[in-house]
């Protein structure tokens, strides 16, 4: 929780300063035609998003999508990490929880012969812990 305030008060700051960095500044390039300051300040916003880095805009659409990278991510991770594609597994559990204070997707598949348990961090998609047997 303590990490997606932190995030969110990053993604406001940014947001913050994108606009008060823009007040007065007019990037209409047509002589003819009028803009609002506003209108202004949010062109400049969005070319300034778009330079933004690819993990910024990740971490401030976790923040904007209440920090949770969803289940399918997830399993994409835990897939990743045991080097299997969704085609060659069946998934047994794929469950959100709290563990250890924080929220936690339990994803469990199998193979054919291995089980796979992995544990997903549901804020940024790392893996927590991961286990193969059978």
């Amino acid at each position: 929780m303590k990490r997606k305030f932190i995030w969110m008060a990053i993604v406001i700051l940014a947001l913050s300063c994108m606009m008060v960095g823009c007040e007065g500044t007019n990037t209409n390039t047509n002589p003819n035609a009028t803009e609002t300051p506003m209108g202004a300040a949010m062109n400049d916003l969005a070319t300034g998003a778009a330079e933004m880095g690819e993990e910024v805009k990740d971490k401030a659409n976790d923040v904007m999508n209440g920090g949770d990278i969803g289940v399918d991510k997830a399993k994409e991770m835990a897939l990743k990490d045991a080097g299997k594609s969704e085609q060659d597994v069946t998934f047994e559990k794929t469950e959100r929880t709290e563990k250890d204070g924080k929220t936690v997707y339990m994803i469990e598949f199998r193979d054919g012969k291995e089980k796979y348990s992995y544990e997903v961090n549901a804020l940024d998609g790392s893996i927590r812990s991961n286990q193969a047997g059978q």
